[in-house]
């Protein structure tokens, strides 16, 4: 296998001119749009032509600002019309050289920590508006074995990330399954055996308080208690930056030691719990999200806590009831039925406290416990998928195949790709 020493500015061109007409609506990537761990992103809104980094399909977006690359905001641009984009002006963009270097296996040497860490370690400014130096990335010294081997480095990484986005399309299309069964069920009382909803409240259905249904904890400092058995205990934190439309684990955060018996016990997070980010951002208005714990959530820690005071624990006090309350919960926040809250601080994020709407709030639930039961059952086939753990497996052996493969450690001679499961033969109509 042939390999050479090269500099990323030997490869690769930094910025490439893209041509934007003026006055002409194009594209646009914010920096939120790109989520750790996920190869593509898609442009999610359209902008006038204007200042900003410029892109075209298939270029990638490297993130240059703290804390953004030191969370690995890297991602490839992709569109189907092949119209040029741009985006944040936080974005440096990557584009190769290709008669040296092949664009998906830039994305994936840029995933590495021989391109990030020199990276981050150029970083200055003020704090937290630190930057990566460009001159210094140029100069970052990359392995770069021929063409033809980094097309097949990059096709057998790329078969993980096709099968991760692949589930996740499948993830996708059964939550919204479980979100238009939870409305015909317990908003328009078209159940079996239901007159739907021109019958009012069915005979035999009451309303209940939320407020009575759950047990609310979380939030505080991580407390200081004198050191106890539970100290150096590693243990998963989950924050605000973790969810994602339900679920968590785009990335895995680094776990946190030293945890005392008190923070402990009002953080922990057991199967079953629902979570509330309880923060918005003022300026997009953006509402909190609920988020359900599964098991396979929380077998990859001993245990798991949530983060500080932006985040509340829902536990049901009736485990039966939790797929019901989560997509009640999350039907509210997705149709703004929680009221925006004051107390906006000067970073324009405001304290949300849900709390006190969700305790006031009402469902209707059946008497009749077996079909409460069946009822809850179906929703939670739903929601609580294993497709999710096989994401996450998929990501953990593509990071850990990622470095090696790229270092020449592993020969893409031996290397297998991963097979692309079946579409998924249902769909929510």
């Amino acid at each position: 296998m042939s390999w050479s020493i090269t500099t990323l500015g030997d490869s690769v061109d930094f910025n490439p001119v893209v041509r934007l007409s003026t006055g002409q609506q194009y594209p646009f990537v914010p920096m939120e749009a790109i989520r750790p761990g996920e190869r593509i992103v898609e442009a999610n809104q359209t902008r006038m032509a204007g200042g900003g980094a410029k892109f075209q399909d298939g270029d990638v977006l490297f993130a240059r600002i703290t804390p953004c690359l030191e969370n690995g905001k890297i991602a490839q641009f992709r569109t189907s019309n092949l119209r040029p984009a741009f985006g944040s002006t936080e974005f440096i963009v990557f584009r190769a050289k290709l008669d040296k270097l092949d664009q998906n296996f830039l994305y994936y040497l840029t995933l590495t920590q021989s391109v990030r860490a020199p990276a981050e370690k150029s970083m200055s400014g003020a704090t937290g508006r630190q930057r990566a130096d460009i001159n210094a990335i140029r100069q970052i010294e990359i392995p770069l074995p021929l063409l033809a081997t980094q097309r097949r480095i990059a096709q057998i990484l790329s078969a993980y990330d096709d099968l991760i986005e692949n589930n996740t399309r499948r993830i996708a299309i059964l939550e919204e399954m479980a979100r238009r069964l939870f409305e015909d069920w317990f908003i328009h009382f078209r159940y079996p055996g239901g007159e739907g909803p021109d019958a009012g409240l069915p005979e035999g259905w009451a309303l209940r308080k939320i407020g009575d249904l759950l047990s609310f904890s979380g939030g505080g400092d991580w407390g200081s208690d004198a050191p106890t058995e539970n100290e150096n205990k590693e243990v998963r934190v989950i924050r605000g930056t973790d969810f994602d439309d339900g679920r968590v684990g785009r990335q895995m955060r680094a776990p946190v030691r030293f945890i005392t018996a008190r923070s402990l016990a009002t953080r922990r997070v057991m199967t079953g719990d629902i979570i509330v980010e309880n923060s918005i951002n003022a300026k997009s208005r953006s509402s909190g999200k609920p988020l359900w714990i599964s098991d396979g959530l929380l077998g990859h820690f001993d245990q798991a806590v949530i983060a500080a005071s932006f985040c509340k624990l829902y536990r049901p006090i009736d485990m039966t009831l939790g797929p019901i309350l989560y997509l009640h919960m999350k039907r509210q926040f997705e149709n703004d039925e929680m009221p925006y809250f004051q107390n906006v601080a000067a970073n324009g994020i405001a304290n949300f406290q849900s709390q006190r709407y969700l305790s006031e709030s009402s469902i209707a639930l059946p008497s009749d416990e077996n079909l409460l039961s069946r009822m809850s059952e179906v929703l939670r086939a739903l929601i609580d998928t294993t497709l999710s753990d096989q994401i996450r497996c998929l990501r953990a052996t593509r990071d850990l195949l990622l470095p090696k493969l790229i270092s020449g450690e592993i020969d893409v001679s031996t290397a297998a790709a991963p097979e692309l499961a079946p579409a998924l033969d249902i769909a929510a109509e």
